[in-house]
């Protein structure tokens, strides 16, 4: 089992090492206000808030730039960002903040290990953040969490020369959209000046995909021979190699919000599941032997929740996955035979046993690595091979899958 797990492991460290770097048309301004154009890696929002990854040219080196050395680096016609210090509990430093919108007021966002933050911009050039924290409340020995929605507050009062912009703050969310959408709007109805200019960050679009995935899935049993609740019947028992086929569909999404390479995927596949063994066990006070011959077949809706992170945007983007998955036996069959000798050979007894001892639900964590593939007609294709560790089969045994799946993904 070592030997799987280091495969899944070096299968991932050769997908990160092979991966291209996604370096996209910008450019930088510099402490002097200089526009130097080039090519900035685009990487999620934790790193684009620390770190800018910039070339003048493709065959160039890298140079990273920290928010302390640059004033500002945009995308072409993408995200836009701003050096800005931040003062707040957790740190005093600069970071370079995500320009949402520009206009009477701007709005500006970033991410880090503490969460999302945004931040209100007037013509003083004062951050005011926008939070929503959390209040943890107790009534009548009951506790429950209740929204703070401070940022409310904040954006009424900015917006009261428009009563009509003020009241509509009272019901908007703390996202981008509504953000966006609040802040353009009072613009519109505040500012007469026409030389007004507002900038407004496109949102970048949800991709998803579903479509029929088929499949094959190597199933192997690891036995605990030293668990205290495995029964006497199993002691000895080595399933071996169940190989079986699996047909689903599947559905998937990326969070453009979070990260445009990181999806989410769901595959419901149904799959059937036939173990045979024959062992035995001796014991007993007269030395019996019993020897065991074990039937045991299910059909499975196969449940798989994973999180896909991919490294390129190009026609073939290889990736790694990570998540956890929750198998249903709908239809099960067992049959055990048993047959008691005595130490010199004779037969003892025999006896047929079909009370299933297994459990409906396993329910385990995934690995895996795989490669999407965009066809001509735009339509996704993907091959992934995955690994399953199960702990809900039965207890001092654990389920071990090697799964390969191939997707098409059907409609727009």
């Amino acid at each position: 089992m070592r030997k799987t797990i280091f495969f899944f492991l070096l299968a991932i460290h050769s997908c990160l090492i092979f991966s291209q770097s996604d370096f996209r048309e910008g450019y930088i301004i510099n402490q002097t206000n200089d526009t130097i154009k080039g090519f900035i890696d685009y990487r999620g929002n934790k790193s684009n808030a620390t770190k800018c990854f910039f070339k003048k040219n493709l065959a160039s080196e890298t140079i990273i730039y920290k928010p302390e050395m640059i004033l500002s680096y945009r995308f072409e016609n993408n995200k836009y960002y701003i050096s800005k210090r931040i003062k707040n509990k957790n740190y005093d430093k600069s970071f370079f903040l995500e320009y949402l919108i520009n206009g009477i007021y701007s709005i500006y966002y970033y991410t880090d290990d503490y969460g999302e933050f945004y931040f209100l911009e007037g013509d003083t050039g004062k951050l005011v953040a926008l939070k929503n924290d959390e209040q943890k409340l107790k009534v009548d020995k009951v506790s429950y969490v209740k929204e703070s929605k401070q940022y409310i507050g904040i954006l009424k009062y900015s917006f009261r020369e428009s009563p009509k912009i003020s009241r509509k703050a009272e019901f908007i969310k703390l996202n981008h959209k509504s953000l966006i959408d609040i802040t353009e709007d009072y613009h519109k109805e505040v500012c007469s000046d026409k030389a007004c200019i507002i900038y407004k960050k496109k949102i970048p679009k949800t991709k998803k995909a579903f479509g029929l995935v088929i499949g094959a899935n190597a199933t192997m049993i690891s036995i605990n021979k030293n668990a205290p609740h495995v029964p006497y019947a199993f002691k000895n028992a080595e399933f071996g190699v169940n190989m079986s086929p699996a047909i689903g569909v599947f559905f998937e999404r990326n969070l453009p919000l979070i990260n445009e390479r990181v999806y989410l995927m769901y595959q419901a596949t149904y799959s059937y599941l036939k173990l045979e063994n024959s062992n035995q066990y001796y014991g007993g006070p007269n030395y019996f032997t019993f020897d065991n011959t074990i039937k045991y077949s299910q059909n499975t809706l196969n449940n798989l929740f994973i999180m896909k992170y991919v490294f390129s945007k190009k026609k073939i983007q290889p990736n790694i996955q990570v998540g956890g998955f929750l198998n249903y036996s709908f239809q099960s069959d067992y049959e055990r035979k048993e047959v008691v000798y005595f130490e010199w050979g004779q037969t003892y007894d025999s006896r047929t046993y079909t009370n299933n001892p297994f459990n409906k639900i396993d329910y385990g964590l995934s690995l895996g690595t795989g490669f999407s593939k965009i066809m001509k007609n735009k339509k996704k294709m993907f091959i992934d091979l995955q690994y399953k560790l199960g702990f809900g089969f039965f207890q001092g045994m654990t389920t071990n899958v090697i799964s390969i799946n191939c997707g098409f993904q059907l409609g727009k």
